[in-house]
């Protein structure tokens, strides 16, 4: 995606643009239909990938959660805190992780 494009996605996306917008936008600059679709599709996947690396990153996040707060009731480090890393980073850790599978599944 070379830089003009690039101004463009994230104009529309900032503006959050609906499809038909979009679409006269491209005619008025000067492209044919099949330039139309195939800007359309390249905007789609560049979206898609973005909202697939962030979940990807809130996946990670959530694991580690997960990881430490299963680590951290096993060692039992801080017995007065058992019960936060039990069921509060554990809880944090499956929002976060439901989150980014909406994120990269969708």
């Amino acid at each position: 995606m070379n830089n003009k494009h690039y101004e463009t996605y994230k104009k529309w996306k900032s503006n959050t643009h609906p499809e038909m917008v979009i679409v006269s936008e491209l005619r008025q600059q000067g492209l044919d239909s099949l330039q139309i679709l195939e800007t359309i599709d390249l905007f789609k996947k560049k979206y898609s990938e973005e909202r697939q690396i962030a979940g990807f990153i809130i996946f990670a996040i959530g694991g580690l959660l997960g990881f430490v707060g299963c680590v951290f009731t096993m060692l039992d480090f801080y017995p007065n805190l058992r019960e936060f890393f039990l069921y509060g980073l554990t809880s944090v850790a499956v929002i976060m992780v439901f989150i980014s599978l909406y994120l990269i599944l969708e």
